[in-house]
């Protein structure tokens, strides 16, 4: 009985995600809009741009999107570079030392428009706070806020890299 339940349980859960299609075409590049911006890049990151749907009218805060949007036309701003991209698409996004603004995110489809920010994430900082977690009980915490400190008091935030996700998606669908 418990076997059958877990074998249920497992198929529905499967499913029931969004399965994306393969992204055939090349890594496209962004135009830079200003020399700063250009000078500033640290690396290029090769970044999936997907946009996606509800399917059931009027979806519930925190719902996934069950569907993707092929074909979706989405521009891709900041202070610094343009992108225009046909969805499924690479984009070799650009990561910043010292400090970077959010992406605006815009996508079209004849029947809708999307507007999504994406927000510079610090990925010194998050490589400092993931590299040091630690499951040793009360010593380790104490070791690994230590570890922390030192690495704060030594770095040189001016120097720290900002980026942005993996994956940018944008979601139709919403209820207005």
């Amino acid at each position: 009985m418990i076997k059958k339940f877990a074998v249920m349980a497992l198929a529905l859960s499967v499913s029931g995600c969004l399965q994306y299609s393969k992204i055939e075409t090349p890594p496209q590049k962004v135009k830079f809009t200003n020399a700063t911006a250009q000078k500033n890049v640290h690396a290029f990151v090769k970044t999936a741009i997907r946009t996606n749907t509800f399917t059931k009218p009027n979806p519930k805060p925190n719902t996934l999107p069950d569907a993707e949007v092929t074909g979706a036309v989405c521009t891709l701003t900041n202070k610094g570079f343009r992108a225009e991209v046909k969805t499924p698409a690479y984009l070799e996004i650009p990561h910043y030392k010292g400090r970077a603004d959010p992406i605006t995110v815009v996508c079209r489809t004849p029947e809708e428009k999307v507007t999504t920010v994406y927000p510079a994430v610090n990925l010194t900082l998050q490589n400092i706070n993931s590299s040091t977690a630690s499951t040793g009980g009360l010593l380790g915490v104490l070791i690994v806020e230590a570890t922390k400190s030192v690495i704060a008091a030594s770095r040189n935030p001016a120097n720290d890299v900002f980026g942005y996700p993996g994956i940018i998606s944008a979601s139709f669908g919403r209820a207005k």
